[in-house]
């Protein structure tokens, strides 16, 4: 008897010492690693018209006239003319690359008008350029903020961020730039919470019939109305083949159900190709319900995958469907089991329960071992 309450009070203490140690597959929205690039917005000089950690070519000035916040910005007047600095970097890993630029360069062209590069370089341990990524943009008279995320690719030890005036006559303007590690989610802007000038979501692509909504969001000040069936909200993430992603996002809607289908949401996982050529997909029709609830939908990316286009659309039905607060995540492929999720996402409560039935299984094998 003794021996069964050490076995039991042993058990006791590994829940209890376990349930309080965090779990889970990471539900987190917000990406909150720190910014990898030193004087990111270029108020450390080291000279007057130099600033501390990065490196330049000619063509490039300090300037005090209208940054985009602080006292100080970067300005090209050369095409082709870079500012650069390294950071160390990992092999396989999600980053995001963000800068505020603006120009006084007027577009000519129809087909080739970008005017800025938000360039990277990544380097493998022999300093040597292993791929390159041009990201080359078309920065207008105001601020405004520019990137992407981008997945390093192996061998990668450093990335190389340079920034550039590309073509036309006048100025680029460069501002605010971050390099970040991502982990928690893939997505920029996730919550809508950064507009553009017309007032659109930075980061995101909509067809007509979305619009940003400001009357009761899942949380902060926006979410995306859309009203018009079948029209889509996107963004593009880069992926590599054999990965498993997951999309968690909530959803809400006014739409009355009528007949059999009374499906009024849906979302879709693309995998495509090099070509930008659909390879596989998911698709998950759903019911948005009156309040705030969240819903998943996940895709393991087929050979020849290198990018996921996250997409969501109003099915059917007259009113309107909200999203808010979606989640991007890469996860080991093994968590493609669906309670293998449950179990990390709410590890104490599997634990305790775990741990109850190992005391009973404990105590029948004692009292079938005892006769």
């Amino acid at each position: 008897m003794k021996y069964d309450k050490k076995i039991i009070l042993s058990v006791l203490m590994m829940v209890i010492c376990l349930t309080i140690i965090p779990g889970g597959t990471g539900k987190a929205r917000e990406n909150q690693s720190e910014n990898l690039l030193r004087n990111p917005d270029f108020e450390v000089l080291e000279a007057p018209d130099k600033s501390r950690f990065w490196s330049r070519d000619r063509g490039w000035s300090i300037d005090t006239e209208g940054p985009y916040q602080g006292k100080s910005c970067l300005r090209a007047s050369e095409a082709w003319r870079w500012l650069s600095q390294e950071v160390p970097a990992k092999p396989e890993q999600y980053y995001s690359f963000t800068a505020y630029v603006k120009s006084d360069i007027r577009a000519e062209k129809k087909t080739d008008y970008q005017n800025a590069f938000l360039w990277l370089d990544y380097l493998d341990k022999k300093g040597k350029v292993i791929k390159e990524d041009s990201g080359a943009v078309y920065a207008a008279s105001s601020w405004r903020v520019y990137g992407r995320v981008t997945l390093a690719p192996a061998k990668t030890e450093k990335i190389r961020v340079k920034l550039g005036k590309r073509l036309g006559e006048g100025n680029v303007w460069f501002d605010e730039v971050e390099l970040r590690l991502l982990s928690e989610n893939l997505l920029l802007n996730p919550d809508f919470e950064t507009l553009g000038p017309s007032g659109n979501p930075e980061f995101w692509g909509s067809m007509s019939g979305w619009s940003v909504d400001t009357r009761e969001p899942y949380q902060g000040k926006n979410c995306m109305q859309g009203i018009v069936p079948w029209q889509q909200l996107w963004q593009l993430i880069p992926a590599k083949a054999k990965s498993f992603f997951i999309l968690n996002a909530h959803l809400r809607s006014n739409i009355t159900a009528e007949g059999a289908d009374n499906l009024n949401a849906v979302m879709f996982l693309m995998c495509l190709d090099s070509k930008g050529e659909l390879i596989k997909q998911e698709e998950q029709a759903m019911v948005a319900s009156f309040s705030w609830q969240e819903r998943e939908i996940s895709v393991y990316t087929p050979d020849n995958t290198t990018a996921v286009k996250i997409v969501l659309a109003k099915r059917l039905g007259e009113g309107s469907l909200w999203v808010d607060d979606l989640q991007v995540r890469q996860l080991p492929s093994y968590l493609r089991i669906r309670i293998l999720r449950a179990i990390l996402d709410d590890k104490p409560f599997f634990i305790f329960y775990f741990a109850i039935y190992l005391i009973l299984v404990i105590s029948l094998l004692r009292v079938v071992l005892k006769r």
